[in-house]
């Protein structure tokens, strides 16, 4: 098997412990889902407000605590975890396509 990278997984993660945590993965890590080189270094996630309170419950269970309001109101936040960098932008998300890591069903943004 090959390597994965600790921002795939924690996106894995997140996807399957709470699937309501509708967020869309871009940046480094969307490129390598999508079979592009390079290695991400952090995730990055963009959640739509009315999907936010499902990202925070995603979040509690790989043990980061983020209030909504908090992210809400700050709209673009840098945390860290276990699995490395984590950047939540909330914004409309970007078209997406549907991509599977160990069989879970991940958001990924469409990209060039």
């Amino acid at each position: 098997m090959s390597a994965v990278p600790r921002s795939a997984l924690l996106a894995a993660e997140l996807a399957g412990n709470t699937p309501s945590a509708k967020a869309v993965v871009v940046g480094g890590t969307a490129r390598w889902l999508r079979g592009r080189d390079g290695w991400p270094r952090d995730l990055d996630l963009v959640v739509a407000s009315q999907d936010v309170p499902g990202l925070a419950t995603a979040l509690t269970a790989v043990r980061v605590i983020i209030a909504p309001a908090t992210l809400l109101r700050f709209r673009n936040v840098s945390l860290q975890t276990a699995w490395g960098p984590l950047d939540l932008f909330v914004a409309p998300p970007p078209p997406y396509a549907m991509q599977r890591l160990r069989g879970v069903p991940i958001r990924v943004e469409n990209g060039q």
